[in-house]
């Protein structure tokens, strides 16, 4: 042949970080490349050869971001390569992954873990955990199991275990599935009476496993943000917030007064996070160079976040604190974390009984 790709990709799998470069060898002097990620045209032009051979290189970043922007975390791409009446053509499946620092292949990953980096996780009370996982196959739906093994601590001060089966019925292909903490809680009370306190629990899915640490605390956020692999994933961030006000304005002299003009209001939130363990911090850098961040409102609702700055600093030695301080702000400038009611709310439990 006169044409020929001499990149082996025909029926492989890659993660996006690893897509090869093109070799192309060509007697017409010159080549029309197409590379088409999930049906949609990425790049479509036409290269000149130097002694019979062309080569492309550098596809991560064209490969990644027509994933981002069609919302794909594992489809087909596809290499075109013609000249005159000549073609050739080759077809891979990638995976989105943005950095590198995977150990295995793409298909023991997607059969054998849920797509994050992190398995042993902080969780609060209060969180709705977001779980997204790959399965194979075709058809309407899937039927599927989640084991649950929850560790409380009961009334008595004693601890126990108890296994907790839900089915579930899923997607074929990347899914989500989402698990309230708040509603394994209630699971353990009902089993083992009121008073008990769930620990932690552990997942296990076919062959995934992911383990939940429950942290006791008022309160917490919670954010969602798109991971490495480009699927949403859940935050909970026991810590102290600080919320700032800041305006900026011009002032003019308008008969005789003095007057404000081009008034702008930025209201930010700065959070600093308790102890974290190495391995944490790690997959934080995720949520802090995330291209998409939504944070949970008081009313159940998500809005459109953008982190401003951070402070992040790791350290693996033994015995060393791990914390994290950043600043976030709302993508509209709009939106508030509190919510006003009609109900005054003044009768608190601590006046209730005087005022009653």
């Amino acid at each position: 042949m006169a044409l020929t790709l001499n990149t082996s990709i025909d029926g492989k799998k890659f993660y996006s970080c690893d897509f090869p470069d093109l070799s192309i060898s060509t007697n017409y002097g010159l080549a029309n490349v197409t590379i088409a990620v999930n049906g949609s045209t990425a790049l479509s032009t036409r290269y000149y050869a130097v002694s019979g051979r062309v080569t492309v290189r550098n596809l991560v970043p064209l490969v990644e971001l027509s994933m981002e922007q069609q919302g794909k975390s594992f489809c087909t791409v596809g290499i075109t390569i013609s000249v005159a009446n000549e073609t050739v053509s080759a077809s891979c499946q990638v995976l989105l992954c943005k950095l590198k620092c995977m150990t295995v292949d793409v298909d023991t990953f997607l059969a054998n873990s849920f797509l994050t980096t992190h398995n042993h996780r902080l969780t609060t009370l209060y969180n709705e955990e977001v779980l997204p996982f790959y399965i194979a196959g075709s058809g309407n739906y899937s039927v599927g199991t989640f084991v649950f093994t929850l560790n409380v601590r009961k009334a008595d001060g004693s601890y126990d275990s108890y296994e907790y089966i839900s089915g579930r019925r899923f997607a074929f292909g990347i899914v989500t599935s989402t698990i309230s903490v708040k509603e394994l809680q209630w699971v353990c009370e009902n089993h083992f009476g009121n008073g008990t306190q769930l620990l932690s629990f552990t997942l296990k899915f076919s062959s995934r496993l992911i383990h939940y640490y429950v942290v006791p605390c008022a309160s917490a956020q919670e954010f969602r943000f798109k991971n490495i692999f480009g699927c949403m994933e859940s935050l909970g961030i026991p810590g102290a917030t600080i919320s700032k006000l800041e305006s900026d304005f011009s002032e003019a002299m308008v008969d005789g007064r003095l007057q404000h003009y081009d008034v702008k209001h930025t209201r930010t939130f700065e959070v600093q996070t308790a102890q974290l363990l190495s391995g944490y911090m790690t997959w934080l850098e995720q949520f802090l160079t995330s291209s998409f961040i939504m944070r949970k409102l008081p009313d159940g609702m998500f809005a459109d976040v953008l982190i401003k700055e951070y402070s992040f600093e790791q350290t693996d030695a033994p015995g060393e604190e791990n914390t994290l301080s950043f600043t976030w702000q709302f993508a509209d400038g709009k939106q508030s974390t509190q919510r006003y009611s009609i109900h005054t709310g003044i009768f608190t439990e601590q006046y209730n009984q005087i005022f009653a």
